[in-house]
């Protein structure tokens, strides 16, 4: 449509915006060609505001939409990411929980070796003195 405006007034006049002649009936025009009426020109000035306006709305539209969706994956973004951060938490204090328990094991187990190993010394030692 604005295509057509656009030539019109390259064709009609010399300047290279959208302005427009008034032409009488009977009047000689220096092109060949055709001449829009006053509501052939208003159906297509209307036409073409509707056009932008329909295009303006779908745009905002789907701008609109773009950012929801854009907000959608950020928050599950931000919720996987905090869930995985609490799960290595968990993870760390299970750790640190089964540190402390060999830890305690650990003791035991080493007051038994130290345990069993005198124990073994001392009744060498003994049999030892009872044979001589």
């Amino acid at each position: 449509m604005i295509n057509f405006l656009f030539l019109l007034t390259l064709a009609y006049g010399s300047e290279l915006d959208l302005s427009y002649t008034h032409v009488k009936q009977g009047e000689v025009v220096p092109f060949s060609g055709r001449l829009l009426t006053d509501d052939a020109m208003i159906k297509v000035i209307t036409a073409y505001e509707s056009e932008i306006k329909q295009l303006t709305v779908t745009h905002e539209f789907d701008l609109a939409n773009s950012v929801l969706g854009l907000n959608y994956d950020h928050n599950m973004a931000m919720t996987r990411c905090d869930l995985t951060s609490k799960s290595y938490e968990d993870l760390i204090i299970i750790r640190d929980e089964q540190i402390r328990k060999h830890e305690r094991k650990e003791w035991v187990q080493r007051f038994s070796f130290y345990g069993g190993f005198a124990l073994g010394v001392l009744s060498t030692v003994g049999i030892i003195n009872s044979l001589n």
